[in-house]
């Protein structure tokens, strides 16, 4: 069987917080496809529209989304616009894998709950992927949900324009290939990027006016468009790599590699290890140099949230 992508949108919106105070988005995936599939009821045809949805924090990756008990809802947003996100979640998430027919999907039975359910045609569950036709009144809703406010990416992009911080890409350089710890290359060439952070200090104040306290990255990322870079998340990277770096080198290590794996390692792995371990240092100071020591803590609070 043959699939023919046309189009993907793929959007992510803030929804609200919980009554922890958890931000809240929710993802939505959709394509044009003309794939020819096996239906859940046994029919044959072509495969219009595929649906990936779920909810997310900054924590992690949740398919059932926020109890609503508590929550805050976003500006813009109500109640049964997340309501209905969740029904869709729940029902027609991943519609073109399906592992059971119409006949299991009736009957609540999935194929980690009765893998060796056989239905009347004599399909048993799991045998293959069907797929079921998004109905049209779910694309018009979702179409509508995505005119609904996007809202901030995050609690750390709202923190960083508070307090006029910029992380932005400066330019795109020649790629590069990752290297092996015996130095030899491996894998796809990455492409390598100027990245530029900076701050205006109100505090700091001159006859030329407010100062930018700023510095250059130069590092490789997974996406391969200057457009395609998300820089918030990238300065929520470089706050992770640094927020537990404060301790010795074997204590970081272990935090990566059980005690085997460190003890079998060879004198030039651990030196590969140690230099990373290094330039995790320089990098914190150069955050704290552009930052500050209060908001360089306020930045890494924001990670978990």
């Amino acid at each position: 069987m043959s699939m023919t992508e046309t189009k993907e949108i793929e959007t992510r919106q803030f929804i609200g917080t919980d009554a922890d105070g958890v931000w809240w988005y929710v993802r939505i995936r959709t394509a044009e496809v003309s794939r020819e599939v096996h239906f859940t009821d046994h029919t044959h045809g072509v495969l219009r529209h595929t649906l990936l949805i779920g909810f997310d924090t900054a924590r992690s990756w949740d398919h059932s989304g926020p109890g609503l008990d508590g929550f805050e809802v976003a500006e813009g947003w109500t109640r049964e616009d997340i309501a209905t996100l969740q029904m869709f979640a729940q029902r027609w998430d991943r519609n073109g894998l399906r592992a059971g027919s119409d006949w299991h999907i009736e009957r609540g039975m999935t194929y980690e709950t009765h893998p060796e359910a056989v239905d009347p045609s004599g399909y048993r569950i799991g045998s293959e992927w069907l797929a079921e036709q998004l109905p049209d009144a779910v694309l018009t809703e979702i179409a509508r949900i995505r005119t609904l406010p996007t809202g901030p990416k995050s609690e750390l992009d709202v923190w960083m324009r508070k307090n006029r911080i910029t992380f932005t890409v400066a330019k795109r350089l020649d790629d590069a290939q990752f290297t092996g710890s015996d130095g030899t290359p491996f894998g796809e060439n990455h492409p390598r990027y100027t990245l530029h952070l900076s701050r205006r200090d109100s505090s700091d104040v001159n006859e030329r006016g407010h100062v930018w306290r700023a510095f250059e990255f130069t590092d490789s990322v997974e996406q391969t468009s200057l457009a395609e870079v998300d820089t918030t998340e990238v300065f929520r990277l470089y706050l992770e790599g640094t927020r537990n770096i404060d301790v010795p080198f074997d204590d970081w290590l272990g935090e990566f590699y059980n005690e085997d794996d460190i003890l079998d390692m060879t004198y030039r792995e651990r030196q590969v290890q140690r230099k990373v371990f290094n330039s995790l240092h320089r990098t914190r100071a150069r955050l704290i140099e552009v930052l500050g020591n209060e908001l360089y803590a306020e930045a890494l609070e924001l990670l978990d949230k």
